[in-house]
């Protein structure tokens, strides 16, 4: 099952288990209704400060909304800290590789790895799963939510 479909059944059981409709995970998120309809169809993936919204509102790791993961991991999170600013540590403790290499191996572009390294943009979820899996982290400590 891909990221996406995986997210819309949590995210279905999620509401649910805690007696939420659409409209109402919306007001409880600040999240517009329409983005929330999209989520839980799978027709759209949330960006990644999207996400932190709404593992806050269940109080759960993102990892678990995405399926990453099988438990909910219900604990205090940090305040999130930039994601350019945890990446740019990854890349720092992982220097071993060229950044040329960095960006190689992990498939992505090099406009997108400057961009995202000098905070002027954020992965989509594909590539948060792909470098969760490259940094052998998770997604929740990408978003600086975990130490």
């Amino acid at each position: 099952m891909n990221t996406l479909a995986k997210l819309s059944d949590t995210l279905n059981e999620l509401m649910l288990l805690n007696g939420l409709t659409e409209q109402s995970l919306a007001d409880k998120s600040g999240i517009p209704i329409s983005c929330i309809s999209s989520y839980v169809r799978g027709s759209q993936a949330p960006y990644l400060d999207t996400l932190v919204k709404l593992a806050e509102c269940f109080n759960c790791s993102i990892d678990y909304l995405l399926g990453r993961t099988d438990k909910a991991c219900e604990k205090t999170y940090n305040n999130p800290v930039a994601f350019a600013q945890r990446f740019k540590e990854l890349l720092k403790t992982n220097d071993c590789l060229s950044y040329s290499e960095t960006f190689g191996k992990m498939d992505i572009s090099k406009s997108s790895f400057y961009e995202w390294k000098r905070g002027k943009s954020l992965p989509t979820l594909d590539k948060l799963v792909k470098l969760a899996e490259f940094f052998d982290c998770s997604v929740d400590f990408l978003s600086g939510r975990e130490k």
